[in-house]
């Protein structure tokens, strides 16, 4: 009966544990926080360790390191804080995570220390008298300024291999048990899965970030920019150019910055008094198109307003066409070949 009960409050708590850590995966840190916090209530740990494995230089390093739960007497203690939920949140040890230089603090080779050598051979250790075990790493109580006394340090699988290890120091009531080991087993399970979707969640997130910002790269190298529109307006033109009316108007003579400003004229004189447009949005929307059309020897923008040009002359000698088919045939023509990249036809 006793079995069944304890097995009931594990299963109770790691619920608790899938429903808090799955439902919050903000940073990788965060997660592991969790984890560590839910460790220590289940074995009733007084600091807790997570070592991640960095397979490229072979070493083992705390993400986070020495979380330790405030004792109940002091849950008023100014250090204490309270998350969303009411919980109490673990406070961080001040040697932690990395340094000023953003170098790992804690870390070591595979295989020194209790972690190391749990990350090394991938079994659990349980040790009720730590600096009488010859794998004990003193260097870190050194460095902590912390005296180790139990540990029980578990491995972490994902898919076969171990990507960290997981640590609890010093029972507060004794050393860990039989009853600590399995039920920490069980929870390391649960370490694997929370740290494997935090990973893919973190990648997921970096690849928007990325993507984010080729798109503003992108959009800023490829929209065109205030002082190019304002530097268009302040150019004279002709209120009437009788020669653009022809077919055989050379726009090959016209200089770079006339070809858009001549497309601006031709949009006005087809739509002036039949639509409605800000002739800001003009401006840009063509010299856009420009900018975007590629430099190769033919499909380029000399060529879309070439074709722009001739569909100008034919709307303005029929009258066939309602405005928004005129405008759908205008717009196509100077942009129907944008961002085109073969020499020829054969390449679209």
């Amino acid at each position: 009966m006793e079995y069944v009960n304890r097995q009931r409050k594990l299963n109770s708590f790691l619920l608790d544990v899938v429903k808090s850590i799955f439902q919050d995966i903000i940073t990788m840190d965060t997660v592991i926080l969790k984890v560590m916090n839910f460790a220590q209530k289940l074995v009733d740990a007084d600091r807790a360790s997570l070592f991640l494995v960095d397979n490229k230089t072979q070493e083992i390093y705390a993400r986070i390191f020495d979380i330790s739960q405030p004792e109940q007497n002091n849950l008023n203690n100014e250090n204490n804080s309270q998350n969303g939920n009411g919980e109490i949140s673990p406070q961080l040890n001040p040697a932690h995570v990395y340094n000023q230089d953003g170098q790992k603090e804690i870390h070591f080779p595979i295989g020194k220390g209790i972690a190391g050598h749990v990350a090394l051979t991938g079994e659990s250790l349980n040790i009720t008298n730590a600096y009488a075990d010859e794998r004990f790493n003193r260097e870190i109580d050194s460095l902590t300024g912390y005296h180790t006394q139990s540990i029980l340090c578990m491995p972490i699988f994902i898919r076969g291999n171990i990507i960290g290890v997981v640590q609890m120091v010093n029972k507060r009531n004794g050393v860990f048990t039989q009853v600590d080991e399995e039920a920490f087993e069980t929870f390391a399970v649960y370490c694997g899965l929370a740290l494997h979707h935090a990973k893919l969640y973190e990648k997921i997130r970096r690849s928007e970030q990325k993507h984010k910002v080729a798109l503003e790269v992108l959009a800023y190298h490829s929209v065109c920019n205030r002082d190019e529109v304002n530097k268009l307006k302040k150019v004279k033109v002709k209120e009437t150019i009788p020669e653009l009316d022809l077919f055989e108007f050379n726009g090959n003579r016209l200089s770079e910055l006339e070809k858009p400003l001549y497309a601006v004229y031709m949009f006005k004189k087809l739509f002036d008094g039949q639509i409605s447009y800000d002739c800001d949005d003009l401006i840009r929307f063509v010299l856009t198109v420009r900018k975007n059309y590629r430099k190769v020897p033919y499909h380029n923008w000399t060529h879309g307003w070439t074709v722009a040009h001739a569909m100008f002359v034919f709307l303005r000698q029929t009258s066939i066409f309602q405005p928004l088919e005129a405008i759908a045939l205008f717009m196509a023509s100077i942009c129907h070949d944008l961002d085109h990249r073969g020499k020829n036809n054969q390449y679209m």
